[in-house]
């Protein structure tokens, strides 16, 4: 059941959509970057945080 609605019909969608698919992960992927850039600071003190209270 599982191989044949794959095989007839995700298969084919994934396929016919590939590239947009494509380009939406590409654009999350540089937003993202984006956004960890920008939050360095705020991700350094969440990572010592963190160790310290891991640590207590």
């Amino acid at each position: 059941g599982a191989k044949l609605l794959y095989k007839s019909h995700l298969r084919p969608f994934l396929l016919r959509h590939q590239a947009t698919f494509d380009k939406i992960l590409e654009f999350i992927n540089s937003e993202m970057s984006k956004i960890v850039s920008a939050r360095q600071a705020e991700i350094k003190f969440a990572r010592t945080l963190i160790v310290k209270l891991m640590a207590s």
